[in-house]
């Protein structure tokens, strides 16, 4: 039997993962061989171009790839995977297809309006469901936007980025710089000559601009430079600034913000060698597998070091694996630590407490006469509250809090709100694991009739 998830679960693809239309015809749909089979070349390139209006229309399923610039496996089997293993059959499985050619705070702005309109819905159904978002490569970008910069972290249970380039990635910039697949696009004749018309079609569009790194990537020979400080031929000085304008409005939210009412799960790579780095000197521009020397790998696309959002100060909570970025969402190593992720329950219950009260209470007291609560444990540090039901009616009833006295001695004072049977609880008011300790009481009122 597969396990329910309560929860409205949104899943973000990254860059070139959604299908794009114009006029119910795809552009754009699993790789370029195929979509050869659909567009000449030459048209492809042109109906990909900004100012041409398309339409997202759903996951791609297999393979898909700009060569030089991002490549990945399509996500049929993540998809597959989902809803083979977990509860989705109530439609709280959401996918979210995009223009990828724009600015992830454009799509930003239609994921805040989906999911609200999503989980209004959901909630007839599940009402305190809350959202949580799957999200590869780019994806995560997108999410992070929607959830500290637009607000949607109020609704947020967690957010899991795969493979997600938090601070760019150098290959990005070596893609804007020399274009497409630069090293064998001389000896690919009119695919080269294709590659040169898309590659100048991929740099106008912002979202490219936002895979940029952030962090010190040009090695001019003195020292690793930002793209701010030094740039690269190739790469507009206006691409740059919106590129680290995104980023920063993302971290400046984040800290105004303060903690987060949801959690985060990293996934990244940290094996293969990766574009870290990008000289820049008399010889031209060469992109680098090292930074400053160092050879911190990552996932063959993203750096181990840009899978971690900025305000971390390591890379500790990262999950990583062995597989290439095109496969991270496809692994199987990733959709079982999802599953696990998605199914998250409290241990508690499970757990021996650590703490066990001995209670004193009267068995009888008059209306309106306080009754004596003592409590004794083992820790004189437990934080403890009084609580009550009636038999008859189930009224609850929230008393004070427990004074510590000194030696494990607890000692409350309190007055039952009626005549009749209470059941009353003392129990932790903290999450230290303290076994709740409850007895039977009468409360009389002497001048009734009996």
């Amino acid at each position: 039997m597969s396990d329910r998830v309560d929860d409205l679960v949104v899943v973000l693809p990254g860059i070139l993962g959604s299908v794009l239309e114009h006029n119910g015809t795809a552009v754009w749909d699993h790789s370029l061989a195929a979509m050869r089979r659909v567009l000449p070349p030459r048209r492809l390139a042109a109906a990909l171009q900004i100012d041409e209006p398309l339409q997202p229309a759903r996951l791609i399923n297999g393979v898909h790839l700009m060569p030089g610039l991002w490549k990945i496996d399509g996500y049929g089997s993540l998809l597959r995977y989902l809803r083979g293993s977990l509860d989705f059959s109530r439609g709280n499985l959401v996918e979210f297809p995009y223009d990828w050619r724009l600015s992830c705070a454009d799509n930003a702005v239609r994921l805040d309006e989906t999911v609200e309109r999503e989980l209004t819905r959901w909630r007839e159904t599940v009402p305190e469901a809350r959202v949580s978002y799957l999200c590869h490569s780019m994806g995560g970008l997108i999410a992070r936007y929607s959830l500290e910069v637009l607000g949607g972290r109020s609704t947020a249970r967690r957010l899991v980025t795969i493979g997600t380039p938090h601070q760019g990635a150098a290959k990005a910039a070596v893609a804007l710089s020399l274009g497409l697949a630069p090293q064998a696009r001389a000896r690919l004749g009119r695919f080269g000559e294709f590659l040169d018309r898309l590659g100048e079609v991929m740099s106008e569009f912002p979202s490219v601009h936002e895979l940029l790194p952030t962090y010190r990537c040009v090695d001019t020979g003195d020292g690793l430079h930002t793209l701010s400080d030094v740039g690269l031929p190739g790469i507009g000085a206006h691409a740059v600034r919106h590129g680290v304008a995104f980023h920063r409005k993302i971290s400046e939210s984040i800290q105004r913000n303060g903690l987060r009412p949801y959690t985060t799960h990293l996934f990244g790579g940290h094996l293969h060698k990766t574009v870290l780095s990008v000289r820049h000197d008399a010889a031209g521009v060469a992109p680098l597998t090292t930074w400053n020397g160092e050879s911190p790998r990552g996932d063959g696309t993203v750096p181990r070091f840009a899978a971690v959002p900025p305000e971390e100060a390591d890379d500790l909570a990262v999950r990583y694996s062995g597989d290439r970025h095109a496969v991270l969402a496809s692994a199987a190593p990733t959709h079982h630590a999802l599953h696990a992720i998605l199914t998250a329950r409290p241990v508690r219950a499970y757990q021996a407490p650590e703490h066990v009260l001995a209670l004193d209470l009267p068995d009888l007291i008059t209306m309106g006469e306080e009754a004596e609560i003592e409590v004794e444990a083992e820790d004189d540090r437990l934080v403890l509250g009084v609580f009550g039901v009636h038999d008859e009616s189930d009224e609850s009833w929230h008393g004070p809090r427990l004074r510590p006295l000194g030696d494990g001695r607890y000692r409350a004072s309190a007055i039952l709100p009626r005549t009749g049977v209470w059941r009353v609880t003392v129990k932790s008011l903290t999450r230290v694991p303290v076994e709740p300790v409850s007895d039977v009481v009468v409360v009389v009122d002497p001048a009734a009739e009996w």
